[in-house]
């Protein structure tokens, strides 16, 4: 009954915006038809919401971004729903320099999460993608059904996090660069008390008819209390797959495609050639022993060309939207301790951070050859719309599994990008 008289609230507050926005005078409003599909919902039937206030600078306040959706499963919880509208706070902002103040409630694929973030972008007045990024806010956010997760377990308490983040994009001499950090900290001593710190830097560099992408990360959270935002050498953090749709909920990527390690969602360390490890230590049920405290990286990949991406670059229409890379990678990481729940103590994680064994005594390695098609539409502050598919071999691993050669043939479809520009 709780669930029901929730979504009967949630269904009226869409029904209020959206019908206001009608009539709401330089209001673009969009209702989209969604499909989508997972094994607890089934196909799911639903539509989304873009709405947004038309400006002489294009669509640029009052932003809706909305969503409900029916499982054709009719699983215990057979409604969700997304809603997140963004207010300009004008007395702060300007045209190239926007504060914003975003409410978020959202219930779906059994995670149920609610917040208020304040946000401020610093822009170049010509080139939107160019800019700085602030952004911070409290929220609560629960796994409530544990039916579509795809690894286990989770957190079943109610998270109380304060998060900020920082984000920059710019270019230098050698090529664009692109910055981010983001700090995580549950408050709630029912869930047990946690911080998560993750940051990484993206660089571009041009060499001739050769382009080196590089980038850094490093992660370190302060115990075991949420397994799921603890980190592994290759996957990012379990609770950030709720922010993708292909990862979201069991059965949008065929279970099997992950049980034999040769899929991979980009994000954390990111190194390729220990997917199929990862994978098996979590299949195994291994998951609160196998997720590490801290762990740092560093991906390079080096670009040659192909007659793919050389036609790409002769078509006028496509060569802005569509990239085809092929490249030679390598990846480096050194990881911290597994297991147990060394301290509740918040304070100990930067006064005394979790053991990172020094290079090269834990370091590991891994390289190979990779393909990449980048689809990109950005919207008009220059933002990611798009995909990335990858396919990658990467033939030689420096710590193989028991019984394993550290060469052999070694492959893995990849979704998303590892370096993000």
């Amino acid at each position: 009954m709780g669930y029901i008289i929730r979504t009967g609230i949630v269904v009226s507050i869409f029904f209020l915006l959206t019908t206001s926005s009608l009539f709401a005078q330089s209001y673009s409003f969009k209702p989209i038809p969604d499909v989508w599909y997972n094994t607890v919902d089934g196909v799911r039937l639903g539509l989304q919401f873009k709405g947004a206030k038309i400006t002489d600078f294009g669509e640029d306040d009052h932003r809706l971004n909305a969503g409900i959706w029916f499982g054709t499963n009719q699983p215990r919880n057979p409604i969700s729903y997304f809603f997140s509208f963004t207010e300009s706070i004008s007395p702060i902002s300007s045209y190239d320099n926007e504060a914003n103040v975003e409410f978020l409630s959202s219930s779906r694929a059994g995670l149920s999460r609610h917040g208020v973030f304040f946000s401020k972008r610093f822009s170049s007045a010509f080139d939107e993608s160019k800019h700085k990024k602030i952004v911070t806010g409290f929220s609560i956010e629960r796994q409530f059904d544990f039916e579509y997760l795809i690894f286990q377990p989770f957190q079943r308490d109610w998270k109380a996090l304060f998060t900020l983040g920082f984000e920059q994009y710019n270019v230098n001499n050698y090529g664009p660069y692109r910055l981010i950090s983001r700090f995580r900290y549950n408050f709630n001593e029912t869930s047990g008390r946690f911080a998560r710190f993750e940051s990484e830097a993206n660089q571009q560099f041009e060499a001739g008819v050769f382009s080196i992408k590089a980038r850094g990360f490093l992660g370190l959270i302060s115990n075991f209390n949420a397994p799921e935002e603890s980190f592994s050498l290759s996957f990012k953090p379990f609770i950030d797959w709720a922010d993708d749709p292909i990862t979201r909920a069991r059965g949008t990527i065929p279970p099997v495609w992950l049980q034999i390690g040769n899929t991979h969602f980009a994000g954390g360390a990111n190194l390729r050639g220990y997917v199929e490890q990862d994978a098996a230590r979590l299949v195994t049920g291994g998951l609160v022993d196998r997720v590490l405290q801290s762990v740092a990286s560093i991906n390079l990949d080096v670009d040659f060309p192909n007659p793919v991406s050389n036609k790409l670059e002769q078509t006028s229409i496509l060569k802005d939207v569509v990239q085809f890379r092929s490249y030679v990678f390598f990846d480096a990481g050194v990881a911290g301790k597994e297991g147990d729940n060394p301290t509740n103590d918040i304070r100990d994680t930067f006064q005394n951070p979790p053991p990172i064994t020094p290079f090269p005594e834990n370091a590991i390695f891994d390289g190979g050859v990779g393909f990449t098609l980048d689809v990109n539409i950005p919207d008009f502050q220059g933002n990611r719309r798009g995909f990335v598919i990858r396919y990658e071999l990467p033939f030689w691993v420096s710590q193989p599994q028991l019984g394993d050669e550290n060469f052999k043939f070694r492959q893995i479809i990849g979704f998303g990008g590892i370096f993000t520009f």
